[in-house]
């Protein structure tokens, strides 16, 4: 049957609509094409920036290590021997009848005398990755780093490990900068590579103060317990692993607040022994 004049229209339009839409759909994904390849080449500039800046960063940074750490005096070992000592004045028996210090009263005393406990305590609360990292702490101190950015400088950097706080003992380098921390960080990966584990912490508790006088673990044992190092037990080793961190503000013959101070650490210490 011939088709009429109106069946044509009609399918001349629906043949109009189709085309139409076919041409929307083209003219859509052609833009979507367009869109994403803008996306593409906006992410490739991103990325080269990135990566540039990264470098420069990197380049900046290696060259401020390199200007900072090439001024800087790696530790004496001497300086770690030669600590000021308390002499003991002894009756003809054997009986300690006087002694006689020369500013710092400190007693010597051997890592494989210091008990576990003690040991445990000083590395739980002070550097609990002391055994494991090489002189410095990367999680301590990336921590410390991103706190003193945010802090826009007005923090102390903290973060310090067992090693760096002997450097800082020994060296007297006090200065407040991230200078200081640098030449600290040096300093004590170069001290790790010349002595092991236990006779950094040897040197470490025969050098630090622990309040009310005394200098080293083995003159603090004596001052607070009437006992060598070698003698405490747990709870008396946590107890001065906690003056360590600020021994004038939990010397218990101060005063019962400064007591309560120094049983309130020694409960973190234990908690972090434990932990």
């Amino acid at each position: 049957m011939p088709e009429n004049d109106e069946t044509k229209k009609i399918k001349l339009k629906r043949a109009k609509l189709k085309r139409n839409k076919n041409e929307d759909i083209d003219n859509v994904e052609n833009k979507g094409k367009k869109k994403k390849h803008i996306v593409l080449r906006i992410l490739k500039v991103f990325i080269f920036v990135f990566l540039a800046l990264v470098i420069v960063g990197i380049g900046v940074v290696l060259g401020i290590l390199n200007s900072v750490i090439k001024d800087t005096e790696t530790v004496d070992l001497e300086q770690l021997k030669n600590l000021k000592l308390t002499t003991i004045v002894l009756d003809k028996d054997g009986n300690q009848i006087g002694s006689k210090s020369s500013g710092e009263n400190r007693l010597m005393i051997d890592y494989e005398k210091l008990p576990s406990n003690l040991v445990n305590a000083v590395v739980a609360i002070e550097d609990e990755r002391f055994f494991t990292h090489n002189g410095v702490d990367i999680k301590r101190t990336a921590a410390a780093i991103v706190t003193y950015v945010l802090n826009r400088g007005n923090s102390s950097f903290g973060g310090s490990t067992i090693t760096q706080q002997l450097i800082k003992n020994v060296t007297d380098d006090n200065e407040t900068s991230w200078k200081r921390k640098i030449r600290e960080w040096y300093r004590a990966y170069s001290l790790e590579q010349l002595l092991d584990k236990e006779e950094i912490l040897e040197a470490y508790l025969n050098k630090i103060y622990f309040g009310e006088g005394a200098y080293g673990v083995e003159a603090a044992a004596q001052t607070y317990f009437a006992k060598s190092a070698s003698e405490l037990n747990l709870a008396e080793s946590a107890c001065l692993a906690a003056a360590i961190q600020s021994p004038e503000t939990t010397n218990p013959y101060n005063g019962d607040e400064y007591k309560e101070r120094l049983i309130l650490r020694q409960k973190i210490v234990l908690n972090k022994m434990l932990e």
